[in-house]
């Protein structure tokens, strides 16, 4: 019988999926034989070019990096070379992986900083129990794979606010046994 019901869900699941033109269209750029024509017309041909231009600027300046002020520039130039042999012209640049990002601009030193603040935050939610927490870093963890959160403001204060918060929060419970 649970058989039955899982199996249910999950074709409720992937017809309601494929139903939504944007996961359709996902989808079919997945498959081999898929030719759209221009890189912009495929989000997956744009992330190789995306993963292509920060693996070369990481070959490059990976003991020291940039420079957070000479990113951009970097990529300006990166794209722009580019787009002259492919014909792709992007007026946006961003690394569009926050790991990239830290080790392009700060150097290998940059990058062991974010994870180094990454673990130990990891640590001190797993040691209060507090799930909330856990799931927080969880999110903002596998999002810095494909965002640039911490580049922009919005980014830096979602994650500075609720880090925080979760960080020095202490349970109800635990607060009433400390005054016993």
């Amino acid at each position: 019988r649970y058989w039955l019901r899982i199996a249910a869900t999950f074709l409720g699941i992937t017809a309601t999926a494929m139903s939504i033109p944007f996961f359709r269209q996902r989808m079919a750029e997945m498959l081999p034989g898929h030719n759209a024509g221009q890189i912009t017309d495929n989000s997956i041909s744009v992330r190789k070019l995306i993963w292509h231009i920060d693996t070369t600027l990481v070959r490059r300046h990976w003991l020291t990096g940039i420079g957070p002020g000479r990113l951009i520039h970097e990529l300006q130039q990166q794209y722009f070379f580019y787009s002259l042999s492919h014909n792709y012209f992007t007026g946006y640049y961003d690394p569009h992986n926050q790991y990239f990002f830290e080790w392009i601009s700060f150097g290998i030193v940059g990058l062991l900083v974010l994870v180094g603040v990454l673990v130990y935050q990891y640590t001190r939610a797993i040691k209060m129990r507090n799930y909330l927490y856990l799931y927080l870093l969880l999110l903002l963890t596998i999002t810095f794979f494909t965002e640039s959160l911490l580049s922009r403001q919005g980014g830096v204060l979602f994650y500075s606010t609720f880090t925080s918060l979760l960080f020095f929060y202490k349970p109800v419970a635990d607060r009433i046994a400390d005054e016993e």
